[in-house]
């Protein structure tokens, strides 16, 4: 499994703070902070059950070499902006055009060969995958999200 961290968190929550309100029959704004924690909750939650990103977000993976095959880590994924490995003498190579991604298995597959010259990887986290992933809960989901608070 690549290690990962989101570069870009989720911006915009699938159940607006009005949502959330009419369903808990809020009239007021006293409880806007504390509601709005409750739908984050909510998605994380849903996300964590369901192994699902609601909401789009940006991804930084690493990998400690070039493999035929990376399973990304955050899905679904909606398209892959880079992949990068960096040279012992600091040099980024970029081969992105050497993936192809597969969407039903969330994988990047190498289409041909990469050639490394006389460079060597770093030995730490020499390639870098940025990709985004995330999409929109359906209607089912967003209910079941409202309901658990």
């Amino acid at each position: 499994m690549l290690k990962y961290k989101i570069t870009t968190d989720v911006t915009e929550e699938p159940i607006t703070l009005d949502m959330a309100k009419n369903h808990l029959r809020v009239t007021t704004d006293d409880d806007d902070d504390y509601i709005s924690s409750l739908i984050s909750s909510a998605r994380e939650y849903a996300e964590g059950y369901h192994d699902t990103s609601y909401g789009t977000r940006e991804v930084t993976a690493v990998a400690d070499s070039l493999m035929p095959v990376f399973e990304l880590p955050v899905t679904p994924v909606n398209s892959v902006t880079s992949v990068v490995w960096k040279d012992t003498d600091g040099v980024s190579h970029d081969v992105t055009d050497k993936y192809v991604f597969d969407e039903y298995s969330s994988t990047l597959v190498l289409d041909g060969e990469i050639n490394y010259g006389d460079s060597t990887p770093v030995a730490v986290n020499p390639v870098e995958i940025v990709f985004t992933a995330g999409m929109t809960p359906r209607k089912r989901t967003i209910q079941a999200m409202i309901s658990k608070n």
